[in-house]
């Protein structure tokens, strides 16, 4: 059928009251918050910014590439839980695996995992997993983020075949006023299907150039309500997470930034956050993520961006014997250590203008697994490091046309700590061209050609597993080449101001793309074993396996007229083995709307979202097949002051009973969060 439609400890408040007492000593009196109006606008979409499709700012209408932005105050109003609220209305993005926040893949045109770039403050997440999410950030801590869809490897290296997410953290200059020295913002949550409470604390300030934010959150749960009444459990956690920054304004071309962020959580669940209750296996989990940036840059006509930084993510268990079988402890460890420079400079030769950017890149990864104190051959240690080189050139020939060349050469190196095993090293260019014409004030075409690389990772390379006790075993490969992909893309824009009234403004883009990939990499079985309970189980290795072709179409749509605001976006894709024809993980289409209404008289403003899914009945994988399903949202935000603000709003309204679609993982197929009331609290002093 198509479209059936909290607490917050007693050190942490310590922390907290300490803080601002030293900051406040610091940076002197603050002023007056912003006029409630403003706290309840969004941005827009001439005002909007993109940054990651060129790795140089443009508005959306001037880059021929597939992109989308999300800001603060769109942020506020939508009062978002995870990453995955954040990004889910946007055409082309997924997020499946569940209702719990760990087990959400971030997705791009089907492609996950490590098949696109994950930054924060361009800083490189590696980390994947087809089970565990790998973004562990606080969304209250987020300023912005910008997804590219599509080929991005000339610009970002290995991992880019489906495209790069982009998050920004918060810095003082998002609270921060003309004129104003300090600033306190905190907002306390909750949300009633994980009985959620949060508790918000940000403390900004400047003085003589100097920025700084100290930023804290505080978040417990507990069983996750899905629809029809269904509990989901065992789900009870907390996390603690905190950012740190500190900008100098070195003068009005440069500036620099020092960013500490730590995420800790602690969580009893399923050990397979994807899992349903009937999965017999739980344990405590306990998660840190931290990044660590220096950044250093200058805006103008030469323009420099630097930045070296340091990434971790722990992922550790408590032994459990009184599970269904007694559980060992593990530890799962990813270091990241790496740097980016780059140079934009802008010229002119005779009637053509030029902004080009040259740059390197590069990262090491350090992988190391326990099982019980004992090396897991599942997840093999060893490092993972790559070096890349890039250039670009923006050319605007005369005022109708912008051709983009880009073109990146990467080497990288995959070296497990195993000496019997021989490391998989190798180089790779990739390339990109885009052209776009300005047909006149309001239209414009594009295409663009691409190509990108996956490198395998060394789980797919390593990973060794002979115990005829385990639910499956594996096999290594260390011969395993890159995924290649070679993308075309034609599309059009429209914007246009005044249409039909004074003031309007309307935004149109559609965008059709076809994509082959060659040696992907999978899993395939290549023997048996028996067990001694289970019977017959598989032996597993990644191999390079199929071709696959993919096509698809974008639709983003955007409409204001005086205080009415309407987004519209529509997707859809399907990917097929060339040489078998059989139907590979698309998600299925879908169609997003999103009404926004500004009550200036009252200081509120009102969302309404709405999500149509189509049936996924044509995956050839009978496991990964998916109803379709429809699900709606209600947000209010009132501002009765300069220093005061109340979110309202309620998701998933009408408590539909749905499973996301799930690429990654054929085996997770449990119900999304039922309907939940969500409140907050933000106060300003």
């Amino acid at each position: 059928m198509m479209f059936n439609y909290s607490r917050f400890t007693a050190c942490g408040q310590a922390y907290l009251l300490s803080a601002g007492v030293t900051f406040t000593a610091w940076t002197g009196v603050a002023t007056a918050a912003p006029p409630p109006s403003e706290a309840v606008q969004a941005p827009t979409r001439s005002e909007v910014i993109v940054v990651t499709a060129t790795r140089t700012p443009n508005q959306p209408t001037q880059v021929p590439v597939a992109s989308s932005r999300i800001d603060l105050d769109d942020l506020s109003l939508s009062q978002p839980d995870t990453v995955a609220d954040l990004l889910d209305m946007m055409p082309g993005v997924d997020f499946g695996g569940g209702a719990r926040p760990a087990a959400q893949i971030p997705t791009i045109r089907g492609h996950n995992g490590n098949r696109i770039v994950l930054l924060v403050d361009g800083a490189r997440r590696n980390e994947a997993s087809q089970v565990f999410s790998p973004l562990f950030l606080s969304p209250e801590l987020l300023s912005s983020a910008e997804v590219v869809r599509g080929p991005a490897s000339a610009l970002y290296g290995s991992g880019a075949i489906g495209g790069v997410m982009s998050f920004r953290t918060l810095s003082a200059s998002d609270f921060l006023r003309p004129g104003q020295t300090l600033g306190t913002r905190v907002t306390t949550a909750f949300e009633s299907a994980d009985l959620s409470r949060r508790l918000t604390a940000h403390l900004y300030g400047q003085q003589q150039g100097v920025d700084a934010l100290l930023s804290l959150s505080r978040k417990d749960w507990d069983r996750m309500m899905l629809a029809d009444d269904e509990a989901l459990e065992p789900n009870k956690g907390d996390y603690l997470s905190g950012l740190m920054k500190l900008g100098w304004q070195i003068n009005t071309d440069w500036r620099s930034e020092l960013s500490y962020q730590r995420y800790n959580e602690d969580n009893f669940r399923s050990t397979n956050p994807q899992a349903g209750n009937d999965f017999p296996y739980q344990q405590m989990h306990h998660i840190t993520q931290e990044d660590l940036v220096l950044s250093l840059n200058s805006s103008g006509p030469s323009a420099w961006d630097a930045r070296l930084y340091h990434s971790q993510l722990l992922r550790k268990t408590d032994a459990n014997s009184a599970s269904f079988t007694p559980l060992s402890a593990t530890r799962n460890e990813t270091k990241t250590l790496g740097f980016s420079l780059m140079h934009s400079r802008e010229l002119t030769l005779g009637t053509t203008r030029h902004r080009i950017s040259m740059g390197t890149d590069g990262y090491r990864d350090r992988q190391n697994a326990r099982d019980g104190g004992e090396p897991n051959s599942v997840i093999p240690d060893g490092t993972q490091s790559a070096l890349g080189l890039f250039a670009q050139d923006e050319i605007r020939l005369g005022e109708r046309w912008l051709l983009i060349p880009n073109l990146r050469w990467d080497r990288f190196n995959v070296s497990p700590d195993a000496n019997d095993q021989p490391d998989n090293s190798a180089s790779r260019l990739s390339g990109k061209m885009a052209l776009q014409w300005q047909a006149n004030d309001s239209l414009n075409l594009f295409a663009s050609y691409g190509s990108a690389f996956r490198a395998p990772t060394l789980t797919e390379l390593y990973n060794e597993l002979n115990d005829p006790q385990a639910f499956a075993n594996f096999a290594p490969n260390p011969n395993l080449d890159s995924e290649v992909a070679q993308t075309f893309e034609v599309g059009t824009q429209f914007h246009q101001h005044d249409l039909v009234h004074p003031g309007d403004n309307l935004n149109l883009r559609l965008s059709l793309y076809r994509e082959n990939v060659d040696d992907l990499i999978e899993t395939s079985v290549i023997g048996g074993y028996t067990h001694p309970a289970l019977g017959q189980r598989p032996i597993m290795q990644y191999r390079n396996i199929r071709d696959a072709r993919r096509w698809g179409v974008e639709v983003e749509g955007h409409y204001a007229i005086n205080n009415w605001a309407l987004a519209l976006n529509y997707s859809r894709m399907r990917v097929e083995d060339k040489d078998s024809g059989a139907n590979l993980y698309s998600p299925p289409d879908q169609l997003h709307l999103q009404v926004d209404y500004q009550l200036p008289q009252l200081d509120s403003a009102v969302r309404w979202r709405s999500t149509w899914v189509a049936d996924q009945d044509y995956d050839s994988t009978l496991l990964r097949r998916r109803d379709g399903y429809d699900r709606h949202d209600l947000f209010v935000s009132w501002a009765p002051s300069p220093d005061w603000r109340v979110d309202l709003g309620v998701e998933n309204l009408f408590d539909a009973a749905y499973s996301s679609y799930q690429s990654a993982n054929r085996f997770a197929d449990i119900n999304e969060k039922g309907r939940s009331w969500k409140a907050s609290l933000s106060a300003q002093f």
